[in-house]
């Protein structure tokens, strides 16, 4: 008969070299593919800041859940990248057909009422507003996911 100390220690290191195996497998691998996205957005052509751009992607019928969103905000210059939702390591987006929104956060009159006082997203065309605008990610990623917006 074996002596116990002997087989708890085997059963220690079984254990460990399961875990480790799964964690060098990739159990945490999304299930979808993500490519860097990051572009730049104008509003009557000139560089427009502080804007949150969104992307979500469309399921297909192959693929009910098509994998999180993604969102990223322009800086002085209208730049952005995207990040995904679910991680702050990963950026970018997943790989495929996606609907885009871009909004700008309003300013609220807090002390009155707590409502917006000044709707900066009637700037914003509706097509940027309600997801009619699509954009596909392309497995190689792209630096150009530019958008142009004309205001009245």
């Amino acid at each position: 008969m074996k002596c116990p100390a002997v087989v708890c220690r085997r059963w220690c290191w079984i254990a460990c070299l399961l875990c480790f195996t799964v964690f060098v497998s990739g159990c945490n691998d999304p299930g979808y593919d993500v490519s860097r996205v990051s572009g730049r957005v104008t509003l009557n052509s000139k560089p427009l800041a502080g804007a949150t751009v969104s992307f979500q992607p469309i399921a297909s019928p192959n693929a009910v859940n098509p994998g999180p969103g993604s969102f990223g905000r322009t800086d002085e210059q209208g730049r952005f990248s995207l990040s995904l939702v679910s991680s702050k390591k990963n950026l970018g987006a997943v790989v495929g057909k996606h609907r885009v929104t871009i909004s700008i956060p309003g300013v609220l009159d807090r002390e009155m009422t707590g409502k917006v006082l000044h709707d900066p997203n009637n700037l914003i065309p509706r097509k940027f507003q309600d997801g009619s605008v699509t954009f596909d990610v392309p497995e190689t990623g792209t630096d150009q996911a530019n958008f142009d917006l004309s205001s009245k």
